[in-house]
């Protein structure tokens, strides 16, 4: 069995903001459950978490009390019931996304309403929005991120996914409202949870201000993107945008040769963020298992706490350099050549394969390209470059091959 935490959430719908508790799937008795705190046809939802941690302490009966990690969550202190800002859903806010360029924030957190909604669709049996989804495939294009919005054709996919929202949302958000209630709460049980809320939100509070005191000006402050959680084990998840499609996946150093997260012939590759966080949740098999901080991943992508967002010196894009490299090396992004090449030697080195090295020789015409731009060689090439740019190509198609689709 395998057993991920009860998670906060909050929730933004038609008639308010609300907090609830969902649990993501998990493994009992050979079949895969998830579900949302309720009872029977009704969501629970609450104005605060100290509405909910009140509901909670009192032990009246809803469908999650009989999950495996009840017992846990019910012993919640009333400031872990705050939903953090990745388990906040702005349902209402969706088209307001839609109606702004995108970003990599907007379709990350366009996805993650998306998903949520469909999440509550399956469990709560709403046939319409399962249609919905069905209907509308388009939606899909948010699960890629920004990579599938950048050009025209982008754009017009965008465009076309805010049209299908704006015919369609509210009547998809009323479903979900019409269903939501607040249970009626002790208040004996809710002026106690409301207190300890609040103690324990000015002592974070007066910690954090006590921390930010002892820092110079000068100081080292961490990227406010960067999960510290990855940092602290040495992994970190990376991104591979290619003209074909991105993947997600991870890689670290061990006695400084790479570690992707793979096996012996291929890297595993994911379409999606939340692809990459269901493989590491219940996927045993794969090279990085033996780490010895794997059991903290795999426990953090079970209870939903994983974030696999890369860092932008994590993220190697190969959409623009073909037609860089044809123009002639001075229109080349050499940040960008340099964290491709880089990619392309850690997963030779990893994969033991000589590809790479064979084709970025500085006896081919493609490696004293390269060596022109990223190295010593100030002898440039002679163009035309077409026989460069396809060299390059095919490299990129090998790398391509061998981050294999999960």
């Amino acid at each position: 069995m395998s057993v991920a935490d009860i998670v906060p959430i909050a929730l933004g719908l038609p008639s308010g903001d609300f907090v609830t508790l969902w649990a993501p799937s998990w493994r009992e008795d050979g079949e895969l459950w998830e579900g949302l705190l309720g009872l029977d046809e009704n969501l629970y939802g609450f104005a605060s978490p100290a509405e909910l941690g009140a509901f909670i302490r009192s032990g009246a009966p809803n469908d999650l009390d009989d999950h495996p990690s009840w017992e846990h969550t019910s012993k919640f202190s009333v400031i872990e019931f705050d939903p953090d800002d990745d388990h906040s859903y702005d349902l209402v806010g969706v088209p307001e996304l839609l109606a702004e360029n995108p970003t990599e924030d907007s379709v990350l957190e366009l996805d993650d309403c998306f998903n949520m909604v469909r999440t509550i669709g399956s469990i709560c049996d709403i046939e319409e929005i399962d249609k919905f989804f069905q209907k509308h495939g388009n939606l899909g294009a948010t699960s890629g991120g920004i990579d599938n919005f950048y050009d025209r054709e982008g754009q017009r996919a965008w465009t076309r996914i805010g049209k299908v929202i704006a015919r369609n949302w509210d009547d998809i958000l009323t479903l979900i409202d019409t269903l939501m209630v607040t249970p009626e709460v002790d208040e004996v049980l809710l002026e106690a949870a409301a207190q300890e809320f609040l103690e324990a939100r000015e002592l974070a509070e007066q910690t954090e201000d006590d921390t930010a005191g002892l820092l110079d000006a000068d100081e080292w402050e961490p990227d406010p993107d960067e999960d510290p959680f990855w940092a602290s084990i040495g992994i970190d998840p990376i991104k591979v945008i290619f003209p074909r499609g991105t993947r997600f996946t991870l890689r670290c150093y061990l006695n400084d040769e790479p570690l992707f997260l793979g096996d012996d012939e291929n890297i595993f590759g994911f379409s999606s963020q939340r692809a990459l966080v269901r493989f590491l949740a219940n996927e045993p098999d794969h090279s990085m298992y033996k780490l010895p901080s794997w059991n903290q991943v795999m426990f953090r992508a079970e209870s939903g706490e994983l974030n696999v967002r890369p860092t932008e010196d994590n993220i190697y894009s190969f959409q623009r350099l073909p037609k860089q490299f044809k123009e002639g090396p001075a229109a080349v992004d050499y940040h960008q050549l340099d964290m491709a090449v880089e990619v392309l030697t850690d997963a030779a080195d990893y994969l033991g394969d000589d590809t790479v090295d064979n084709a970025l020789t500085v006896d081919t015409r493609l490696g004293a390209y390269v060596d022109t731009i990223l190295g010593d060689d100030d002898d440039l090439p002679e163009g035309p470059y077409e026989d460069t740019v396809e060299a390059w190509e095919k490299l990129v198609d090998w790398l391509d091959d061998k981050i294999e689709k999960k």
